[in-house]
Order: structure tokens, then sequence, then C-alpha cells
């Protein structure tokens, strides 16, 4: 008969999930929402992610894994890229094998833009850090570095931690 009690690593599992829970929202709210208005001037949300996923890929991405990757129909996925082509961030084009497959990859403006964005959004959210003694911030640092590390572990294969493939 199985017993009713969880196992130590099940119960770990289950109090690091519920710190996680708390923590997000905390760090959502007081650091990554005044990045994000930086990133916000400038591209929505939407081109934000599909510029940064594109940007770990070296060749053009089907637009079916794009919309997998990004959680979002093909349907939503092609406004959104149709607004990055407006903005010459990606270009579109059928595959020359298959001409049902449509790639989507980033222009050389689309990398600049995507680097001046993550620059200035680093900026803004290590504006708020600063204000940290510096003890503080190493430490901070060490234990990022640590849960980046931790948490790859839980990834699936090929995924990086920048939300990209490796």
């Amino acid at each position: 008969m199985p017993s009713s009690t969880t196992s130590p690593r099940s119960s770990r599992a289950e109090s690091a999930a519920a710190s996680l829970l708390t923590l997000l929202p905390f760090m959502r709210e007081q650091l990554m929402k005044p990045a994000e208005q930086t990133l916000r001037s400038r591209l929505a949300p939407q081109q934000f992610f599909a510029l940064s996923l594109l940007a770990h890929h070296a060749d053009p991405v089907m637009m079916s894994e794009l919309a997998d990757k990004m959680r979002v129909s093909k349907q939503q996925l092609t406004a959104i890229v149709d607004r990055l082509i407006e903005q010459r961030l990606v270009d579109r084009s059928r595959d020359a094998e298959d001409r049902r497959v449509v790639r989507v990859a980033l222009t050389s403006s689309g990398h600049a833009m995507l680097g001046r964005v993550r620059r200035d959004a680093r900026r803004a959210l290590a504006g708020q850090l600063k204000t940290l003694p510096p003890r503080e911030l190493a430490e901070l640092e060490t234990c990022l570095l640590r849960v980046r590390e931790i948490l790859a572990k839980t990834a699936p294969a090929g995924a990086s931690p920048e939300g990209g493939a490796r």
C-alpha cells in the first residue's frame, strides 16, 4: 500500500515552488516593470520575445517553430512578424526545398535594435540595483548565477536560460 506521506525531495520541491511563486511577482513588479517601460517605448513585448528567440539561431527559423516557442497561434505570429517586417527588423522567406514552409530571420537592423533594447533595459535595472550596498550586490550576483545554474538542470534539452536554443 503506498504511503500517504510525501518524500523529502517532493516536499523540498513544493517549498521551492512556493518560494518561486512568491518571488517572481515581486521581481516583476519591482524590477522588471521599469525595465519593460524602456522596452515598450520601442517594441511590443511579443515583438521583443520574437526577436530574442530569433537571435539564438544563425539560420532562419520556421514560423511554426517560432509560434510554438512563443506559445502563440500561427495567425498571431503572422501579425507580430508583419509588424517586425514593416520595421525592417526581420525577413520572411519561403523554404527553398518546401515552398509551404515559411521561415523568418533577424536582419542586421533587428540585431542592432535587440542589442539597444537589451542594453537600455539592463541599464534601467542596474539603476535600481545600484542602490544596494556593494556586498549585497555581490551576494545577489552570486545567488542569481547559482539559481540560473540550478534551474538550467530543469530545462528541456537544447533550451537556454535566455529562452532560445543552445
